[in-house]
């Protein structure tokens, strides 16, 4: 890894957006090692992904129910850098089936795929790929059902991940997401 610049960075248009639309998430044994990328001055992208399933966590965009932050850490005294990722995510609805889900999520060694509001060029949303190198963990969940008749009641779930580079982006799908990884199922499909 060369420590040159390479090309700095003109204003860029307020056109994006925050906030995320879904969570995707696999067994992180099935992607170690399996996933290559592309890496050069101008991208940093997911090249392929093996065959896998990954599971859809729908979340409501518009309503802050999820955001993704990734933060790097630098120690000039340890000559060290790397990449803190956090997911959080909140899933409406207090029901069994979510509480048995979460029960096997929370100790699994995630891969985590996370689908943006913001879109690119082409009017397609931004997938990134997290965690690529240590995969990812759920660090904390909580379930709340609220005081009030009004009062949120669901799912809080947080998610970590750290690795030696940032999040890759995967290359933009055709008509639905991952539609150009054509071995990878995506569980529940799109429709």
């Amino acid at each position: 890894m060369g420590c040159a610049i390479n090309s700095g960075r003109a204003r860029q248009c307020h056109d994006a957006i925050g906030g995320i639309k879904e969570v995707l998430i696999g067994t992180f044994s099935t992607f170690e090692g399996a996933v290559t990328f592309t890496e050069d001055s101008d991208s940093h992208l997911v090249a392929t992904l093996p065959a896998a399933t990954i599971y859809r966590f729908s979340l409501d965009g518009s309503a802050g129910h999820g955001s993704f932050t990734e933060n790097i850490t630098r120690s000039l005294e340890n000559g060290t850098t790397f990449y803190e990722g956090v997911l959080e995510m909140y899933l409406p609805k207090i029901t069994e089936a979510d509480q048995a889900n979460l029960r096997d999520i929370a100790p699994s060694h995630l891969a985590l795929f996370v689908r943006l509001n913001d879109q690119d060029a082409n009017g397609k949303d931004k997938i990134l790929y997290v965690g690529a190198d240590f995969g990812a963990y759920v660090n904390g969940t909580s379930v709340e059902s609220g005081t009030n008749f009004g009062d949120r009641s669901g799912y809080n779930l947080t998610i970590r991940t750290v690795s030696r580079k940032p999040a890759y982006f995967l290359e933009a799908y055709t008509s639905e997401p991952f539609d150009n990884y054509t071995d990878i199922q995506v569980d529940p499909t799109y429709s």
